[in-house]
């Protein structure tokens, strides 16, 4: 079983690629690619005049790795939710781009910061940012932050950005965010952190293994112009909702309504 070699995280649990794209294959009956490296859909012709007119890149992989972008994109779920501690450097910054491609944290969603002492450390407003004073500060002793902010990186190289911390001083911090999906590949062993690791999606429920195979079959027939994809999409939308009540990271009670009541009258 491969480990993330930064996180420590086993990433050999989820459903892989390969498999999606095997469903999928099936679903549209071999009229896309399974891959770029298996040449042209059936009835294709020539890998340049596929069904998409896109060549190599209409494959089933590209349209799985859709449909994990839209179920992903869509809520803040309790799988992507990741902890650890982290060192900041001696101008108070943490390059978000050092982190594992496997554990990227997503900008867009929550992040939270703790000294290591437990002490929270705020996130300032983007319009009052450089307003920090020390002034402002519960305390400036080495490695005690009172704020941070987020800003773009100097280069493209390095993004998706930087945190800066104030005070501006080394230290180590303690980090709760949700980390960035990891694109699914056709294959199930691919190349990621200096080690190859099996890319998995981070569920363990058929539920979503159904609904992600379900989303990418929608999106297949609506570029396509194939017939039945409203009524898929239909029937997709609503079941992605059932997933963002499920496994939201925000969700508090531990099942729905009528188990919670149960559960307060001790029935």
């Amino acid at each position: 079983m491969a480990v993330d070699s930064t996180t420590g995280f086993l990433l050999t649990t989820g459903t892989t690629g390969d498999v999606f794209v095997t469903q999928l294959f099936f679903r549209l009956g071999g009229r896309l690619s399974r891959s770029t490296s298996q040449g042209p859909p059936v009835g294709s012709g020539n890998g340049a005049d596929d069904l998409t007119g896109a060549g190599a890149g209409s494959t089933c992989i590209s349209f799985i790795n859709k449909a994990y972008s839209i179920i992903e994109g869509a809520a803040t779920y309790i799988w992507d939710t990741t902890q650890r501690n982290v060192n900041v450097d001696a101008n108070g910054l943490l390059d978000l781009s050092t982190f594992a491609s496997t554990s990227l944290p997503d900008v867009g969603s929550n992040i939270e910061f703790t000294n290591m002492n437990g002490l929270p450390i705020a996130r300032v407003p983007y319009e009052s940012a450089l307003q920090s004073r020390p002034g402002q500060f519960i305390s400036i002793n080495t490695g005690i932050y009172n704020n941070w902010y987020l800003i773009r990186s100097t280069s493209l190289s390095t993004e998706p950005g930087l945190v800066q911390f104030t005070p501006s001083q080394p230290g180590i911090v303690n980090m709760l965010y949700n980390r960035l999906p990891t694109p699914l590949t056709d294959g199930a062993w691919t190349t990621g952190g200096g080690q190859s690791i099996n890319i998995s999606v981070p569920w363990l429920q058929p539920y979503m293994d159904d609904l992600l195979v379900d989303f990418a079959e929608m999106e297949a027939k609506r570029i396509l112009s194939f017939s039945g994809w409203q009524e898929l999409e239909k029937r997709c939308l609503e079941k992605l909702k059932g997933a963002q009540a499920l496994f939201s990271a925000q969700r508090k009670d531990t099942g729905p309504a009528s188990e919670t009541d149960i559960a307060k009258s001790g029935a």
